[in-house]
């Protein structure tokens, strides 16, 4: 039996928050909808803010958003109610706000279809052929290049046995299947050390993966070994940037 957590459902207004976003120093013409979302729910919920999660879909002046949360649609509320600026809680649609719990006992045997957004990379654990110093956060399949003692493999194969990696280290699953059907390279917007809007990669940067970070999208089919592990890989997400609108695992009929 894992610990409860909840599925909470939020619309919020695009033009509210774009002008959220302007109020906050944001870059609007390079800033992606994920931090303007992040930004918008840290603002209400604080750290309770749904997380990871998901937008789900773009509909006129409206966004829908996905997230995990362990607190119920009522304390999310509270939270903003009580200490939100008024114009960030204007940003919310409340009244489609809806929430679901989560199940706490996932039967071991249980198969289930997937789909999660993912952000595929890692910390450079030593210098780089251009000087780029460790810890660096890098595409996974430029370390498989830098790495490979033989023709290297496709970006897809790369990234699939990444997948493939956070789903077994977990221990809660296993991955039957697993299909890469979306793929590009991204600069988002992430606050520097003195909290000033930067874009990650630097565009002007000459280092190996200047042209963008990896955003990925996975389906496939999972199923169940372990009734705990596997909630807590559900609650937790996959892989990097989980604040930012990667990570949420959407289950679906197998």
């Amino acid at each position: 039996m894992g610990d409860p957590f909840y599925m909470v459902s939020l619309e919020v207004f695009a033009d509210r928050l774009m002008a959220l976003g302007k109020r906050r120093g944001l870059p609007l013409r390079v800033t992606d909808n994920g931090y303007l979302v992040h930004t918008v729910i840290g603002e209400l919920f604080g750290d309770l803010a749904p997380r990871p999660f998901a937008i789900q879909e773009t509909r006129g002046r409206r966004i829908r958003v996905l997230g995990y949360t362990d607190v119920t649609l009522d304390q999310l509320r509270h939270r903003a109610d009580a200490l939100a600026d008024p114009t960030v809680h204007s940003t919310c649609v409340w009244d489609t706000a809806a929430a679901k719990p989560m199940p706490q006992d996932w039967k071991p045997g249980s198969r289930f279809g997937f789909e999660v957004r993912v952000c595929p990379v890692v910390r450079r654990s030593g210098e780089g052929p251009k000087g780029e110093q460790p810890g660096r956060e890098m595409d996974v399949f430029l370390a498989h290049i830098e790495g490979a003692t033989e023709a290297p493999h496709s970006r897809e194969d790369v990234y699939t046995k990444w997948f493939r990696g956070a789903i077994d280290r977990n221990g809660g699953a296993k991955l039957e299947k697993a299909n890469l059907i979306g793929f590009s390279l991204q600069r988002f917007i992430r606050r520097d050390n003195y909290r000033k809007p930067r874009q990650v990669p630097n565009p002007h940067t000459a280092e190996r993966g200047g042209a963008g970070k990896p955003d990925a999208t996975f389906n496939g089919t999972i199923t169940v070994v372990d009734s705990t592990k596997f909630g807590v890989l559900i609650r937790s997400g996959i892989g990097r940037h989980r604040s930012f609108g990667f990570g949420m695992i959407l289950l679906r009929p197998a």
